[in-house]
């Protein structure tokens, strides 16, 4: 086994083991720190698939902006409130039932997909989307539509939480 592959496997484990102590932590100052673990863990992934651009955005825009401000946030605030359920609740069963089925399905959608060559393996040619022009030029001429479609979505959801976030 090679390094790189053990390394992927590694950094794969702790990125899972942080998102699921993200889920199951009650302190959400523990929550944010779990989620900082999660975000530079698909950043190293990300880096493992050759999209270091992506990586480092990633690092750059979530890490550096949008998680920081959020545990700011958090501790600046003085009072925050959890509802305490128990971990065998109703709701939590339903919810739980419903992540292991969703899971089910992505396993299965997995299982159909051929991979053709991992990032890992040596001697494969892998196209280059690293530099900030190509990403550019892919997305406004390939992926234009999607690229659109996320814009609006984003602008949905800037709109829909200034108008939750306005309501008193």
């Amino acid at each position: 086994m090679l390094l790189q592959q053990v390394l992927f496997y590694i950094f794969s484990a702790l990125t899972f083991g942080s998102a699921i102590f993200l889920l199951l932590t009650k302190n959400i100052v523990r929550a944010a720190f779990s989620f900082l673990a999660v975000l530079l863990g698909v950043a190293i992934l990300f880096v493992y698939a050759n999209a270091e651009f992506i990586a480092v955005s990633q690092i750059m825009i979530y890490v550096g902006g949008v998680l920081v401000l959020l545990i700011f946030g958090v501790m600046l605030t003085s009072t925050y409130t959890i509802k305490e359920n128990g971990v065998l609740s109703p709701q939590n069963l339903l919810i739980y039932a419903m992540c292991l089925s969703f899971g089910g399905i992505l396993l299965y959608a997995f299982k159909q997909i051929v991979f053709v060559a991992p990032a890992f393996v040596p001697n494969v040619v892998v196209a280059d989307f690293s530099l900030p022009q190509k990403v550019g030029y892919f997305l406004m001429t390939d992926f234009i539509v999607a690229f659109e479609a996320s814009g609006i979505l984003l602008m949905v959801a800037l709109l829909g939480a200034a108008t939750v976030a306005g309501r008193k």
